[in-house]
């Protein structure tokens, strides 16, 4: 069994969360792997027998997002997105530099069992160029230079601010937060490179938080600047020119 029976408790509550049970399904996902460090096949047939699933239907949707690993995996997943923006502004330089630096094994896990190193096909964020993420979090416009010091600082297990100014906890860390549990109890969170005090409360269960980046919304600063508001329809609206024909041969 992949999950405790702590964590078959917290799996039943993200169950309750919703009126369809199969909407559990990624923060179950996230939940198994922060038990196991990656999503095994037993952590599939798990997760569909707390859903009422089969195997396959699971590893389906599991399989279709590059979040979840399905190997034993570091506890830093570097990823470097190739695609067009970050390829024309030299990420395939970034991702080859990162292999030679990290050598061969680096795809599944380095020796140290610190980075797993994976190419994205698109992080979505393309004004960011040439981006990587660290456990889902950006570091934007890198150079191969930046690139030498944040391995360098991954492998020491000292990870720098994100863009977001988050430094990323481990990968297991990480999926328990996304699976909507908080940080473990005693975790330090760093911010903008200062350190927290751990609470000595547990923390509250959260509902799972999405990992699209999120969309900056200021409705208030946009009220005023040039919108107004759609014309009321009038009582009588215009009849059409086959309208007036009619009309005047009446």
């Amino acid at each position: 069994m992949v999950l405790s029976s702590e964590l078959r408790s917290h799996a039943e509550r993200i169950k309750s969360r919703y009126p369809d049970p199969r909407s559990a399904m990624l923060p179950l996902l996230y939940l198994v792997q922060s038990a196991e460090g990656h999503v095994s096949r037993d952590g599939m047939q798990e997760v569909g027998e707390l859903l009422g699933l089969r195997t396959a239907e699971v590893e389906a949707v599991a399989t279709f997002y590059t979040m979840f690993r399905f190997r034993p995996s570091g506890r830093y997943v570097l990823s470097i997105c190739t695609n067009v923006s970050c390829a024309l502004l030299g990420a395939k330089r970034l991702y080859e530099h990162a292999e030679h630096l990290l050598g061969p094994q680096a795809h599944e896990m380095t020796p140290d069992g610190a980075i797993t190193l994976h190419e994205e096909e698109c992080l979505g964020a393309c004004e960011q160029a040439p981006l990587v993420q660290v456990n889902f979090l950006n570091y934007a416009r890198m150079t191969e230079e930046q690139l030498v010091t944040l391995i360098d600082q991954l492998q020491a297990g000292d990870p720098p601010p994100s863009s977001q100014g988050v430094v990323p906890p481990d990968l297991q860390t990480t999926c328990r937060i996304l699976a909507g549990l908080g940080p473990p109890e005693g975790w330090t969170q760093q911010n903008n490179g200062e350190a927290r005090p751990a609470t000595t409360e547990a923390s509250p269960e959260r509902p799972p938080q999405s990992t699209a980046p999120e969309v900056a919304r200021d409705t208030e600063s946009q009220r005023g600047r040039g919108t107004e508001p759609p014309e009321e329809q009038t009582e009588h609206p215009e009849p059409v020119e086959g309208q007036r024909e009619e009309d005047a041969d009446g």
